[in-house]
């Protein structure tokens, strides 16, 4: 542990540079993200922004699915980050799968934030028919 006036004599040196601020973006709990998803079906997507060394003021996120050359925005919002603090988002996406239904038939969800840009994504099957 440094005090504060050896952690700046370190820091003016050199030694002990300030790290940037950013913004994390991360999925809640990739783990329950399905392989497959059916025509029709709604899937929610939480993901999570945390703020590091800044607040982040009206953050506007964006989610959208992507099928080939498509891409269709089907979630917006703004959200406050303060600085060392997280907030999690739930939305409900709805899938499509507006490409002919094959087992090569993927649609991509794709979670975005646009300042500062940031992204992460996940890929989901499309099966022909509901359970």
């Amino acid at each position: 542990m440094q005090t504060t006036l050896g952690g700046t004599l370190l820091t003016v040196v050199g030694i002990n540079p300030e790290v940037a601020p950013f913004l994390e973006l991360y999925f809640a709990d990739p783990g329950t993200h399905p392989d497959h998803v059916y025509q029709g079906q709604t899937l929610p997507v939480s993901f999570v922004m945390s703020s590091h060394g800044s607040t982040y003021v009206d953050l506007t996120w964006r989610v959208e699915t992507i099928e080939g050359q498509a891409t269709e925005l089907v979630a917006t919002g703004t959200q406050t980050v303060p600085d060392g603090e997280s907030r999690t988002i739930t939305t409900t996406v709805p899938i499509r799968c507006a490409q002919p239904v094959s087992a090569t038939a993927r649609t991509q969800i794709r979670v975005s934030v646009v300042a500062p840009a940031e992204h992460i994504q996940f890929w989901v099957t499309c099966a022909p028919a509901g359970p």
